[in-house]
């Protein structure tokens, strides 16, 4: 039982610290983009997700491994708070351009 809530804890760890660098990386992206880049909606997306979506996409997955769910819905997990985030950004970028 032990080894069981050692692993996971080490997993939750990983996870938060991917996160937290992700977070940086994004943060990074931003501050030191270029024009062009500051146009491309790849660039954007993939700033969104170092900024926003892998914290949430993390949590998610997070949340699944704590509570005892299999490889695969963690995997779910990750994938929805990812597209969650994505979706937002876009819609709320949709907004702004009308």
């Amino acid at each position: 039982m032990c080894v069981y809530i050692y692993e996971i804890y080490m997993r939750v760890v990983s996870l938060t610290a991917t996160a937290v660098e992700h977070l940086v990386t994004g943060e990074t992206m931003q501050m030191s983009s270029s024009a062009e880049q500051r146009s491309s909606m790849d660039y954007y997306l993939q700033r969104t997700y170092y900024k926003t979506a892998s914290l949430i996409s993390n949590s998610c997955k997070t949340i699944a491994l704590l509570t005892g769910q299999t490889a695969e819905v963690a995997m779910l997990a990750y994938k929805y708070g990812k597209n969650l985030v994505c979706k937002n950004q876009q819609y709320e970028g949709d907004i702004l351009l009308i």
